[in-house]
């Protein structure tokens, strides 16, 4: 009876060992999850904000255009 007693205790010491270590790897993850998250929202800011400088480059040149249009016909007149 000694023996699986022992054997049963051991057991039971390999199961806790395998918590142990999805507890810790749940943790890991979860933390690693966390900087993606943030590391998402901060390239997601940075990205709006250079799209809209780009629509502001893009009215830009727009607004050029038309100008050097303009100015092209004045000439012409």
């Amino acid at each position: 009876m000694g023996l699986l007693q022992q054997d049963l205790a051991d057991l039971g010491e390999q199961i806790f060992q395998v918590v142990v270590k999805v507890r810790l790897g749940t943790m890991a993850i979860a933390i690693s999850s966390g900087f993606v998250a943030g590391d998402n929202s901060a390239l997601s800011q940075r990205t709006g904000a250079q799209a809209a400088a780009l629509e502001q480059t893009a009215s830009s040149m727009e607004q050029l255009t038309a100008t050097c249009a303009q100015t092209n016909e004045l000439q012409r007149s």
